[in-house]
């Protein structure tokens, strides 16, 4: 997923994750809440201690996404994530819609 992340620079997600990076009893548990310019110095951290042997890493990732005006349902905007998030399948997703009116 961490790939598909610069495909929706366009519409500039807030990032919410948080790590867990396991390795025989020990852990330690990292939090990034930002956007993606802070997020790509991050990611690079967080590949080479989950790249290291006999890690295991537990990760949960949360885009939030906000628009100005509705968006339509066959729109630009939600094409583009549904296309990015076909383009780069992960082992489980769940994706959650929250609606606001003004």
């Amino acid at each position: 997923m961490s790939t598909a992340i610069p495909l929706f620079a366009r519409l500039q997600p807030q990032i919410d994750q948080t790590v867990t990076v396991k390795t025989g009893e020990q852990f330690v548990r990292l939090e990034y809440q930002g956007d993606i310019r802070g997020f790509q110095g991050f990611l690079s951290t967080l590949n080479n201690l989950l790249n290291q042997p006999n890690v295991q890493g537990e990760v949960n990732l949360r885009l939030t996404f906000d628009f100005d005006k509705a968006v339509p349902p066959q729109g630009n905007e939600l094409n583009l994530i549904k296309t990015t998030l076909l383009r780069n399948p992960v082992e489980r997703l769940m994706v959650t819609a929250h609606f606001q009116y003004e």
